[in-house]
């Protein structure tokens, strides 16, 4: 099931935040541009699950260049 289309004004908030090369008229458009904008939007919004760890540095190996663990 596609996502609900999103405003205009959404549309045109999230090209700036992309900082796409387009002009009002393509970003508004039907069409790719749009859509790509309207999935770039959805992901923002969507709630993320947590990929990221923590990765602890040893500072002593870190200075002596061993970097194999």
């Amino acid at each position: 099931m596609p996502p609900r289309p999103i405003a205009d004004a959404a549309v045109l908030a999230e090209r700036n935040k992309l900082r796409l090369i387009c002009t009002d008229a393509q970003a508004l458009a039907a069409g790719p541009v749009r859509t790509a904008i309207e999935a770039s939007a959805h992901a923002r919004t969507h709630p993320r699950i947590r990929t990221t760890r923590r990765v602890w540095v040893d500072l002593k190996k870190l200075a002596a260049g061993d970097f194999d663990d």
